[in-house]
């Protein structure tokens, strides 16, 4: 290990795994990745702290415009070592958008080596089918961690404000770019809040249905007892089987009552809402 230490530290650009003709830009993230790896915080391994100190010593030249035009003035310009640098692990594309910040814009470039995107950490953010009917706002407390330089951090914390729309299905996501860990030298990540429906013991979701299964007896269709059937608003309906109704219950033992816009909205088109599926079974 001391061995490759020393070679490689001949050639600061090897030391953070990029190309001579990188951007600062990349020699900031490649910093910033091999830094959320092997700093001493993140990795007690005593040889990560020692490669550590050469990705720091690195970094304080190459980061530094000045530094660097001295450097490769003065150093061994020709040689090359092989890559037997650990490769830093690429973060996974997001795709997702912002519902403060709609797009966020990307330098172009003309390198074959294309900037890193942001990685982002996800909160799940549980709310009930009565919010995704009438639409609410989640606030979502976060922490995270702030590099005021390569070895110093301190703990932020923030409210995030969710507008959870009408309609919403479980799974959508949101994310807040920037909101995230910010290190040192770099860009801040970007913070994901994933909504997730709570279980509801009376209703089960089918798109934009909403299905409600309740008990009666043969005997309560045929003299007209009405059947109370909860709404997602907290009221209630009475149904009353007529008697094409009745004896399809009688038959199959079974019956489904639509109730046309009694659902949830369309997320897309919140005037729309789809129906109330009464699931009526046979109770002995």
């Amino acid at each position: 290990m001391s061995e490759l230490l020393e070679v490689v530290a001949k050639n600061y650009y090897n030391i953070l795994g990029v190309l001579r003709t990188v951007s600062q830009l990349d020699i900031k993230k490649a910093f910033r990745r091999l830094a959320l790896r092997y700093h001493p915080d993140k990795n007690g391994n005593k040889k990560a702290t020692d490669l550590f100190k050469h990705i720091l010593e690195a970094y304080q030249v190459l980061g530094d415009c000045g530094k660097r035009s001295a450097y490769d003035r003065n150093s061994y310009p020709k040689q090359t070592f092989p890559q037997r640098y650990p490769k830093t692990p690429k973060p996974q594309t997001n795709t997702s958008t912002d519902s403060r910040r709609r797009h966020k814009s990307t330098p172009k470039t003309n390198s074959a080596e294309k900037p890193a995107p942001n990685k982002s950490t996800e909160h799940t953010v549980y709310v009930s089918l009565r919010d995704v009917l009438r639409g609410c706002t989640k606030r979502v407390k976060v922490t995270r961690m702030v590099w005021s330089s390569p070895q110093e951090f301190r703990k932020e914390t923030e409210i995030l404000s969710l507008d959870v729309k009408r309609g919403t299905k479980s799974g959508t996501r949101i994310v807040f770019a920037g909101y995230g860990n910010h290190p040192y030298g770099s860009d801040a990540d970007d913070i994901a809040l994933v909504v997730k429906e709570q279980p509801n013991h009376q209703f089960r979701r089918e798109g934009n249905d909403i299905v409600y299964t309740a008990q009666m007896s043969l005997n309560e269709a045929i003299v007209g007892l009405p059947l109370t059937v909860p709404l997602l608003t907290g009221e209630t309906m009475d149904v009353v089987l007529n008697r094409r109704q009745t004896i399809e219950f009688s038959e199959k033992c079974v019956l489904f009552i639509r109730k046309v816009g009694l659902g949830l909205p369309d997320q897309k088109h919140t005037f729309i809402r789809g129906d109330l599926l009464i699931k009526c079974q046979f109770k002995s």
